[in-house]
């Protein structure tokens, strides 16, 4: 069995399913294609998931928040490989509804997105951490919280349209099936 298709995974879109129904009854959100309001809501879970094992690395277990490379952040990473591959998944079976079975092809494609996102979120969170709100306060779980938070924003648009036109790309044949 494929792990998009094990019952934890059914589980989770079920619950995700309830939020969409809610997000749905905004008449602004209704404007919305069905998949980017899915996206938004598997990423906003995920993002939750992110920062709070991001607040555990650094408050709890104490990670330090040392730049690699000048703008990367172990612990920023950390999460952001982590929440990718849940995110992958999720976005798999339940905001594309994708049923590829040539995973290998589109695992090499998400893998490309991946590393993007992890560039592009790092170079963010190492600006915001590094450069902005270090200076503003000595508070590092609120400085690391808000660069976690105007970091994601800046990727969820490329991670959409990335997910969409490049790794869980339709043919066009199914395009016109479901746009008809």
């Amino acid at each position: 069995m494929k792990f998009w298709e094990s019952r934890f995974v059914k589980i989770t879109v079920k619950v995700l399913d309830f939020f969409a129904r809610i997000a749905l009854m905004l008449p602004v959100i209704k404007k919305l294609p069905l998949n980017f309001i899915r996206f938004f809501i598997v990423g906003s879970a995920d993002f939750l998931f992110e920062l709070l094992l991001l607040l555990f690395l650094v408050d709890i277990v104490h990670l330090p928040l040392i730049p690699i490379l000048s703008v990367i952040y172990l612990p920023n990473l950390l999460t952001t490989i982590v929440g990718s591959f849940t995110g992958y998944t999720l976005n798999k079976a339940w905001s594309f509804e994708d049923n590829t079975d040539n995973v290998a092809k589109q695992f090499g494609k998400y893998v490309a997105v991946v590393i993007f996102n992890i560039a592009l979120n790092n170079i963010f969170f190492g600006f915001w951490f590094g450069t902005v709100f270090s200076s503003l306060t000595d508070n590092v779980v609120l400085s690391s919280t808000a660069a976690k938070i105007l970091a994601t924003s800046f990727q969820v648009i490329t991670s959409y349209l990335a997910y969409k036109h490049i790794v869980f790309r339709k043919d066009k044949e199914v395009l016109t099936e479901v746009t008809v």
